[in-house]
């Protein structure tokens, strides 16, 4: 995965020169994504988790984490969404667990564009504005191809009528309103001060779903099983680890140290591995 720079910036003006479409094609294509099998998933949770599956199947590991260690120094989004670590053996995408559930597909992409490209070496602002609009550009066809979106008429851009019309639309395709509200603003079927408005709403809707989540997990009996969520959020890697902890090759108190938790805790994690 990871290249030297000088190889980087010829792929990056490879990148440039071709056709976003084409770009998501090849993605599509390397990590056999199908995005039938995606839409018909439940909901936007199993969906991310299908596309995960698909990511990890090829050896990139995709974390789920945002703070240093507890919810008390959870990192704002404003500060970073995902970010990739490019290496050969063990490349990762780390996604922030506050990510609204409807947008980690788009940032698992992104990133993923982020993670083929190995942008270690670039330090160009224009070259890094550029290749963030090429992986925002190559997420979103993958997700919403541009010729089917085209399709997209909504009866009337009256406020209360459209942000109906993205929703239902969104939901059906598994990605985020706010995603589709931002492809119409490109594709100059809304107003900026319209798609300002359709923002605010979508991401008001966000603070009160993750507020009733929240309360849902305070009220539950029993409580939220924290090994069961520490595994969702670390995905493939437990199950890595696991295998190498098993055949001698690494110590129960460095597994520990790998997961981020106890040594006394890791075979707790390991149990509950296949339960997620």
């Amino acid at each position: 995965m990871k290249m030297k720079p000088k190889h980087c910036r010829l792929l990056v003006r490879f990148l440039l020169i071709n056709s976003i479409d084409e770009i998501a094609r090849i993605l599509t294509e390397l990590f056999d994504i199908d995005l039938d099998t995606y839409r018909a998933k439940r909901d936007h949770v199993d969906a991310f988790k299908y596309l995960r599956q698909k990511v990890e199947a090829k050896g990139v590991f995709v974390l789920l984490k945002g703070n240093l260690g507890s919810y008390h120094t959870d990192i704002d989004l404003k500060i970073f969404r995902g970010f990739a670590l490019c290496d050969d053996v063990a490349p990762f995408i780390v996604i922030n667990h506050q990510e609204a559930k409807s947008a980690r597909a788009f940032t698992l992409l992104h990133e993923l564009t982020h993670l083929l490209l190995g942008q270690t070496g670039i330090s160009s602002s224009i070259v890094e504005q550029q290749i963030e609009k090429l992986c925002d550009r190559v997420s979103s066809e993958v997700l919403l191809p541009d010729q089917e979106f085209r399709e997209f008429d909504p009866e009337s851009l009256d406020f209360d009528d459209l942000k109906e019309a993205i929703s239902l639309y969104a939901k059906d395709r598994r990605i985020s309103s706010a995603q589709v509200a931002y492809r119409c603003l490109q594709s100059e079927l809304i107003s900026k001060n319209l798609w300002f408005d359709l923002s605010n709403y979508y991401h008001k809707q966000w603070i009160e779903a993750r507020r009733l989540e929240k309360e849902k997990g305070r009220n539950s009996e029993g409580g939220v099983n924290q090994n069961i969520v520490r595994r969702s959020y670390l995905g493939e890697l437990v199950n890595f680890v696991q295998r190498m902890n098993f055949s001698g090759a690494l110590s129960t108190t460095k597994a520990g140290v790998v997961l981020g938790v106890k040594p006394l805790k890791v075979q707790n994690l390991f149990d509950n591995a296949q339960t997620v």
